[in-house]
């Protein structure tokens, strides 16, 4: 029997719910935020996302299968690797909190928004990406919205896209993914939107030569972090910042090489 929409996103928010809870009772544990507690989170964070992503990676295959879209490889490990690389992102934000002046506790609060987030994108940037690469051209697709969704995404539920590639997108938190478009997908994007408020005027388009710039920045950026994090090494005698800076160079390596690979796919 085939897999309907409604019963994949459903099992898609129940395992970020999952994760989420997860993540945070990690979070929430750590008696320190400093070197030691961001290289903990991380050796404990990282294997729980990578196996997430993972597992919306098996369900995004199975519900293409069963909704009949031809498979033209099977799902890059690269996404669910690159998910995981972000496991130090939670420090990064505490770190720039308290650079700009935010109270102690407002800034581990922040922080913790990204560890909630981290189980949120596992799941659904995953999908996102195992659509757009797994997928041959199968008629149309759009973008099916999600609950308490944006103004962007919403602007864009109703462009039609010729492949899953062109629809990949998606933002922290984004729970929007692309799917072949069914009869009855344009009549609940239409009731979310009403529901949302969503303002009729803003203009249906995306700038995918934006979307570009953006991955192309991405991969800069995560090579010239992960260059610095191993010119550090070179010179850094502290154990517990050395295997810290370890796991820096090859989280950035990944993150920098999934996003290639998400480049790849707009082109192809």
């Amino acid at each position: 029997m085939a897999v309907t929409d409604a019963a994949f996103l459903t099992l898609l928010n129940q395992l970020s719910g999952e994760t989420r809870r997860e993540l945070l009772g990690i979070w929430d544990a750590l008696d320190d935020y400093g070197d030691a507690g961001a290289s903990l989170f991380y050796e404990l964070a990282r294997p729980l996302i990578e196996a997430s992503a993972a597992a919306a990676q098996d369900a995004t295959t199975g519900y293409l299968t069963s909704a009949g879209v031809a498979l033209r490889a099977p799902a890059d490990p690269i996404f669910a690797a690159d998910a995981a690389a972000k496991a130090f992102d939670p420090f990064d934000r505490l770190a720039r909190n308290l650079a700009s002046g935010m109270t102690w506790d407002d800034a581990v609060a922040g922080a913790r928004s990204v560890v909630n987030s981290l189980g949120s994108d596992a799941v659904f940037r995953s999908t996102r990406d195992t659509i757009a690469q797994t997928s041959y051209r199968n008629g149309e697709w759009k973008r099916r919205l999600s609950g308490g969704c944006c103004q962007w995404c919403m602007k864009l539920s109703n462009v039609t896209f010729d492949f899953a590639s062109q629809a990949m997108f998606g933002h922290a938190n984004c729970r929007c993914v692309p799917l072949p478009v069914t009869p009855n997908m344009a009549a609940r994007n239409a009731s979310i939107r009403r529901a949302e408020g969503f303002d009729p005027a803003a203009e249906e388009r995306y700038d995918q030569g934006q979307a570009r710039s953006r991955l192309r920045r991405s991969a800069r950026t995560a090579r010239e972090r992960g260059r610095q994090a191993a010119d550090e090494l070179v010179t850094e005698q502290d154990p517990a910042r050395r295997r810290r800076l370890e796991q820096r160079v090859d989280a950035w390596n990944v993150r920098a090489e999934a996003a290639d690979r998400r480049l790849e796919l707009m082109d192809t």
